[in-house]
């Protein structure tokens, strides 16, 4: 047997049992780590929240306090929730009122905040529709996203948004805007009329 066959026989083998289980305790301890960091991040970031509600309480409280004064305490009440509500972005603020009050503050806010989820906090499910897709169409056609259009539940508003942002249906891309054929089809005569310049043809 050669030098080389005898000096590799002879050397120690790696113990690869040891470094899988090392690297493995390795890799746990690092999973472990960073999921104790984001659990105290988490923490920390769900106090600051609470502890800025608690600010905010304050300060509308002492916004609401004159009112008993006031000739209309309720409207004066649901001035200053509003008005805190919105220099603030909180809408759950508005959720101190109740009724209309309270839907007519969050869709105030949330229009203000172009934020349309907020919209759900309506009580009335209609004005949460109505509040959604005016806020979608806005951002949507701001943004020229079609896919804030999809979400707006009231079909001509979508159709209008989807023509604001690439054009209305035209005969060249209607079936491209997935219409229904036969409308498609009554474009195109339509166009094929136009352009005959023949009225008899629209008998």
């Amino acid at each position: 047997m050669s030098g080389f066959d005898q000096t590799t026989e002879g050397s120690p083998r790696p113990p690869w049992k040891i470094i899988v289980l090392v690297v493995g305790a390795v890799m746990v301890g690092g999973v472990l780590i960073a999921g104790a960091v984001l659990f105290v991040r988490s923490r920390q970031m769900v106090e600051i929240a609470s502890q800025n509600m608690d600010r905010i309480q304050t300060q509308v409280s002492s916004l609401v306090a004159g009112c008993a004064q006031q000739e209309d305490p309720e409207a004066c009440r649901n001035e200053k929730i509003t008005l805190a509500a919105s220099a603030t972005g909180v809408v759950s603020v508005c959720q101190q009122l109740g009724g209309n009050a309270a839907d007519s503050c969050i869709w105030t806010v949330s229009k203000e905040r172009q934020d349309a989820p907020s919209c759900s906090l309506i009580e009335d499910q209609e004005r949460a529709r109505l509040c959604a897709d005016q806020i979608n169409q806005s951002v949507a056609i701001a943004k020229k996203d079609l896919s804030l259009c999809e979400l707006i539940q009231d079909s001509d508003k979508r159709t209008a948004c989807v023509d604001t942002i690439i054009g209305p249906v035209t005969s060249a891309n209607c079936l491209e805007r997935k219409q229904d054929a036969s409308y498609c089809d009554g474009l195109s005569r339509f166009d094929s009329i136009v352009q005959s310049g023949d009225p008899s043809q629209c008998m």
